[in-house]
């Protein structure tokens, strides 16, 4: 087997310095680096998924008229998945209004009911219902399939 000649092994070490320069070209040649803004699918479908379960069962809770340290709990777990949930939406996610507005501001309406010694049955029937409402509404907005 005969060797590459001199000139042909140097033309070959020059087209690959011209190609790893061609690749990290981007790079080198842009003031701003490169990022990836990626979505976490799977972790944001079960957060979507989570937070109607969660808000059920926080439902169930105000409408037995469950004690605050119980709604609280409910309340910290369904603030987890709307976390999740915010990361990922389009725009700022300290902006005033957010598709999660309505259902973060059903779960502090619940908290203040399970705070409240004397809530009737009507009161903690109607907050359980408008966290339902918005639990739905929320999973048929956001949902991506």
């Amino acid at each position: 087997m005969s060797a590459l000649p001199l000139r042909a092994r140097l033309a070959a070490a020059v087209l690959l310095v011209l190609a790893g320069g061609a690749v990290l070209a981007p790079w080198l040649a842009n003031e701003r680096p490169l990022a990836l803004r990626a979505v976490d699918r799977a972790g944001y479908a079960a957060a979507l998924r989570g937070q109607a379960a969660v808000a059920g069962q926080l439902a169930r809770r105000v409408r037995e008229g469950a004690s605050s340290p119980h709604v609280e709990a409910e309340r910290r777990a369904l603030a987890g998945r709307l976390a999740v949930l915010r990361r990922y939406l389009p725009g700022d996610p300290t902006s005033p209004r957010t598709p999660l507005d309505g259902i973060a501001g059903a779960s502090d309406r619940a908290g203040a009911v399970a705070r409240a010694r004397g809530a009737s049955a009507a009161e903690r029937e109607a907050v359980a219902a408008e966290l339902e409402d918005e639990a739905r509404s929320l999973r048929a907005r956001l949902d991506p399939d």
